[in-house]
Parts: C-alpha cells; sequence; structure tokens
C-alpha cells in the first residue's frame, strides 16, 4: 500500500491497468470466442451481455478474482489518504 514511495497515483493506476486489466480482457475474449468456436457454446453477441459476462468472470471462472481485484485496486488511493499515521 506505500505505492506513493515510489511513484504516484496515476503511474500506479497505469502500470495496474496495462498489468491486469488489459490482460484479463483479452483472455476473457480468447476464452469466449474459444468457447464458442470449439466447445459448440450458445453466444448472445449484444455488447452488453459480453461486458456483464468478462466482468462477472463467466466466460473464464478460474479468474473470479480478478474483478476483486480491480475495485482493491481502484480503492488504494482512496485508502491512502484515508491511512492515519
Amino acid at each position: 500500500m506505500e505505492y506513493r514511495k515510489r511513484y504516484d497515483t496515476k503511474v500506479f493506476l497505469k502500470k495496474r491497468f496495462e498489468k491486469t486489466f488489459i490482460p484479463y480482457i483479452a483472455w476473457s475474449l480468447f476464452a469466449m470466442v474459444f468457447g464458442v468456436v470449439y466447445l459448440n457454446k450458445q453466444a448472445d453477441w449484444n455488447v452488453l451481455h459480453i461486458i456483464d459476462n468478462i466482468f462477472n468472470a463467466r466466460y473464464w471462472k478460474i479468474c473470479w478474482f480478478f474483478p476483486a481485484l480491480f475495485a482493491i485496486y481502484l480503492s488504494l488511493p482512496i485508502l491512502m489518504r484515508l491511512k492515519i499515521s
């Protein structure tokens, strides 16, 4: 939680976005396509449905913890402001 000793909040969020969010989205989309093409799962191509399934880890169930991790990353700057020395 002491990320501010190394870099500012903007850099922290950018690094977390690049290292976790982008790969999670990419792998979730890959899992969706894999399920449709190779596992013959039915696909709903509605954009809102796809977003809902990605953020609720329905395409790639083994990564259920990523949405919680994103919430922690977004709350860390707020928690650092509330930190009492």
